[in-house]
């Protein structure tokens, strides 16, 4: 099992498993857990987190993947890039960054806009980012400004999709504004997680600006643009009423509301403290997280 980021660790394990040693030579590589011939189990020294993102080569720009096949024919619709990795929240129940809280790394501007230029001239549909937190910084302008040139210049990318800033900032406003004019598409998710007080403090959302989402939906819909929203249900400090009572509040402003059981992913505060809240899981042989049962405040008859 690799351990965090894969890319250097995963290369020194293909040297090792290609060269003629035995299992002994995997103490030499940080970063990963591995069970040695006995059963016995080892982790080895944490890897650190890489600080230059750059140096990992980038598999559209290198022709690892190819958007096309060799006589044009479409082989994708759809391409998923980074930006940044990281995520400056510590939510509860999320692992991106509720873990670590971990600072945001970012890619070179000049790698991002050379692999939405290859999008563009191989006429992919749809760019779909994996960054935590789209619209946080001024960059992600320049993302969208590069976006839009090449619309105008290959008619693509047409559509645009990604994981929205929590906190909605002027940058955000300015992007969906552009992108509108532009005619590149878009959704847009309110992810809200629960509309209770008691819940979003266990959560670490409480202060999030999300929070003051009705304005924000508003605003949306004034443009003509669609949003839908994320609950979870089963998380500590919700009960049947309070999530009853948001789901209400929410559907007189969005017109799709998503609703998620809450998993306890490893590693998490909901995890660690899972006997403070009173959890009963359930975790089948073939998944890595637990399902929840009951918590504190939500019986099995409830849930």
């Amino acid at each position: 099992v690799v351990d965090g980021e894969g890319e250097l660790t995963f290369l020194d394990l293909m040297r090792a498993v290609l060269a003629p040693t035995s299992f002994r030579a995997l103490d030499e590589i940080i970063g990963i857990t591995f069970k040695r011939e006995d059963g016995t189990l080892v982790t080895t020294a944490a890897r650190p987190r890489l600080t230059d993102l750059n140096i990992i080569p980038s598999p559209l720009l290198e022709g690892t993947i190819q958007l096309r096949h060799p006589d044009g024919r479409e082989r994708h619709d759809v391409v998923l890039l980074e930006t940044n990795r990281g995520c400056p929240y510590t939510c509860s129940f999320c692992y991106w960054g509720g873990a670590t809280g971990q600072k945001v790394r970012k890619f070179s501007p000049e790698r991002i806009a050379a692999e939405l230029e290859l999008a563009g001239r191989h006429q992919i549909a749809e760019v779909v980012l994996c960054d935590s937190n789209f619209g946080m910084f001024e960059e992600d302008e320049q993302f969208v400004e590069t976006l839009i040139r090449l619309r105008e210049k290959y008619g693509y990318p047409r559509r645009f999709e990604t994981s929205w800033a929590k906190n909605k900032s002027k940058t955000f406003y300015s992007i969906v504004e552009r992108m509108k004019k532009a005619g590149i598409r878009s959704s847009f998710t309110l992810a809200l997680q629960t509309l209770s007080d008691p819940s979003l403090v266990l959560m670490k959302r409480k202060n999030m600006k999300l929070n003051d989402w009705r304005g924000l939906a508003a605003w949306l819909k004034s443009q003509g643009l669609a949003c839908y929203s994320e609950l979870i249900w089963g998380t500590p400090g919700e009960t049947c009423e309070s999530f009853l009572e948001g789901y209400s509040a929410l559907s007189e402003h969005v017109s799709r509301i998503a609703v998620y059981p809450l998993l306890i992913m490893p590693n998490t505060d909901y995890s660690d403290n899972r006997r403070d809240h009173g959890f009963v899981l359930l975790r089948s042989e073939h998944d890595d997280f637990e399902y929840v049962v009951s918590n504190k405040t939500m019986t099995f008859e409830d849930n």
